[in-house]
């Protein structure tokens, strides 16, 4: 998960990913395939995978434009 923003993952892959949370989160609370687990993640405060990754992404580039110091790396 850390190294999420310097990846670049197709949809394909991000879907799958995606479902691999979601079948996470069915394993811990006990629910089926069919049933969706939307309402526990928004109820646990907790994101699906594709807006954890495009947070993460945010959070990357907002800390790259942010620091002084890559700022001059990448001037020079």
């Amino acid at each position: 998960m850390y190294a999420t923003p310097a990846l670049h993952l197709n949809d394909k892959q991000s879907s799958e990913l995606n479902a691999y949370w979601k079948s996470v989160i069915r394993k811990l609370f006990g629910y089926h395939k069919w049933e969706s687990v939307s309402a526990v993640l928004l109820a646990l405060g907790r994101l699906n995978f594709k807006h954890l990754v495009m947070l993460r992404k945010v959070k990357f580039y907002w800390h790259l434009y942010s620091t002084t110091d890559v700022f001059y790396v990448i001037c020079f």
